[in-house]
């Protein structure tokens, strides 16, 4: 080690050049480059005057989606070639040049967590601390007309939202009155009022056929004139003989009018005609009842939705109006741009500093490079390698005081 670090020593020279050439390249950049100042300012984005009565549906955007959103307007390129034009930036430049150097200068970033309200930073970077307010300041007011025009628009984008809904739901509204409506005019026979007095009319109808078939059977049993069986008569005189007279006569049925019989028959199946469309017409009116309760349930529905979109279109014109007076205004300033007193980026004792780490670190790979191909004699152990003689023995090598002179 002691060698090494004498051989160190002995080249001394040329690493005091590396890390003198360093600190002087340091101190030019110093000299050249010009100082950068940084001025900003915050905003808060207050979610309690932020239109609380305006409701957006579930596509309401969230704080830092609006955000966002006002960030990439105000970094638009028209803005910001008409914010250059504001702080009059080199002219002389084409606009694209404008752009990006005016791009580079500009800083919006925004922070927001669980526990605290939005907030968006604004800031502007220029060579003079005067500029740099100036642009500061600009840049805040550039960001609250976007935040004004993006609040208006999209208030009036929900007026007329909220408008087409109510058209829409008034055209629904009517639609489905009139197919009730006609519904109604081309099944009023068949309607659920009329199903109790259907019923009715079945069960007495029913009542009336069992009657009828019963009388069927009386006349049908009072038809036939029943005959009694044949029976033998004799008569005899005591004292004399007289002829057995027996006389066997078959039994006679006489037909009685069938006039009542053939009426009630009549009167059956018309009755049991009856009863047929009685029992297709409660069906049809229970089919008719059901289709009819979901119409009404739809037009019931409608109008809940239209009552519920009136109310909303009404609150959304309360936040147009709101939106055009200071009330309607979400970002408010609470943090202005204030005049930078410090140089911000690297400063220049930092530069000076690195500038002559990088040349003292310069000079130690001289140092390292030099040492490793000079074919000098330093040790016993370079005879060996280079000449391949073992020395005996060594002697220490002392300069004279004329020598360290």
């Amino acid at each position: 080690m002691k060698f090494y670090i004498f051989r160190l020593f002995s080249r001394k020279t040329l690493l005091l050049s590396f890390i003198g050439l360093g600190t002087a390249i340091g101190f030019l950049v110093t000299l050249l480059s010009s100082p950068t100042y940084h001025s900003k300012a915050r905003l808060l984005l207050d979610a309690d005057t932020a239109l609380p009565s305006l409701d957006l549906t579930a596509a309401q955007p969230t704080a830092i989606k609006q955000l966002l959103l006002i960030k990439e307007l105000t970094l638009r390129r028209e803005t910001l070639l008409e914010f250059a034009d504001i702080i009059e930036l080199d002219n002389s430049e084409n606009q694209e040049d404008v752009y990006e150097r005016a791009r580079r200068s500009v800083s919006i970033d925004i922070s927001a967590d669980r526990h605290t309200l939005p907030v968006l930073t604004v800031g502007y970077s220029a060579h003079s601390a005067e500029v740099a307010l100036k642009g500061a300041r600009e840049l805040v007011k550039k960001v609250l007309q976007q935040d004004a025009k993006g609040l208006s628009l999209g208030v009036n984008r929900i007026v007329k939202w909220r408008q087409n809904e109510v058209s829409r739901l008034k055209q629904e509204l009517d639609n489905n009155s009139h197919q009730i409506f006609t519904f109604k005019r081309e099944n009023k026979d068949a309607l659920p009022n009329n199903l109790p007095s259907y019923r009715l009319q079945l069960a007495a109808q029913r009542k009336r056929l069992s009657q009828i078939i019963k009388q069927i059977e009386m006349e049908k049993r009072q038809r036939l004139d029943v005959v009694l069986p044949p029976q033998k008569f004799e008569s005899r005189k005591v004292g004399e003989k007289l002829h057995a007279l027996s006389r066997n006569k078959p039994s006679v049925v006489t037909p009685k009018p069938n006039d009542a019989l053939t009426l009630l028959e009549t009167h059956r199946k018309d009755i049991s005609s009856k009863l047929e469309s009685l029992t297709q017409l409660i069906d049809t009116t229970q089919y008719n009842a059901v289709q009819l309760e979901n119409l009404e349930q739809a037009r019931d529905n409608i109008r809940a939705q239209l009552l519920e979109a009136s109310s909303n279109l009404t609150r959304a014109h309360s936040a147009e109006q709101s939106a055009a007076s200071d009330y309607g205004q979400r970002l408010t300033i609470f943090e202005p741009a204030q005049l930078p007193t410090r140089v911000t980026g690297i400063i220049h004792p930092m530069i000076i500093f690195i500038s002559m780490i990088g040349g003292l670190i310069f000079g130690l790979l001289a140092v390292i490079v030099v040492e490793t191909y000079a074919r000098i004699i330093r040790r016993p152990q370079d005879l060996i390698n280079h000449l391949g003689v073992t020395p005996i023995s060594t002697l220490p090598y002392i300069p004279a005081h004329s020598t360290r002179a």
